[in-house]
């Protein structure tokens, strides 16, 4: 597939290329976008579901509080057997801060191991280092989480 590479089963990650040069190929589609790219790059999305996460590729950027939301988005759509793209304009930084962050949730890896697992498909990955250091932030949340409850680990429900 053109301008993405599949992540999980039916969740890909790429630029924002990826959908106008596969049309119809996706179900969902989350888009990570300033609002003045959004109006530049003129983006539309054929998807029956289109999110938009209005968010620059900057350091100091909270893109934090939208991986719950991001991780349960893209479960229930691989609930419902639906094609999924995280996009943002190269698919480097800021969807790849999603689908690390939606990785740990779902596998229950922390930072480093959710990188790893992600750059194995996407190698062009590179968070910046503001997003990262928000990634680290959402493992301490998830490990608090787990030692809340030792009978849960921090991962997705199945």
């Amino acid at each position: 597939m053109d301008y993405a590479n599949e992540i999980f089963d039916g969740v890909w990650l790429g630029s924002k290329h990826a959908e106008p040069s596969n049309p119809g190929c996706f179900d969902v589609v989350i888009t990570a976008l300033s609002p003045e790219e959004v109006i530049y790059f003129k983006v539309k999305s054929s998807a029956e579901r289109w999110i938009w996460i209005p968010i620059k590729d900057d350091e100091e950027e909270r893109i934090l509080s939208n991986f719950l939301h991001v991780a349960h988005e893209i479960e229930a759509a691989r609930k419902a057997n639906k094609r999924v793209l995280v996009h943002c304009a190269a698919g480097v930084s800021r969807s790849a801060t999603l689908m690390i962050a939606y990785t740990m949730w779902k596998l229950g890896l922390n930072r480093r191991e959710a990188f790893e697992h992600v750059s194995k498909q996407r190698k062009c990955i590179d968070p910046n280092d503001g997003f990262m250091n928000q990634l680290l932030e959402f493992e301490n949340v998830l490990q608090v989480l787990y030692e809340m409850d030792g009978q849960v680990t921090y991962k997705a429900a199945e």
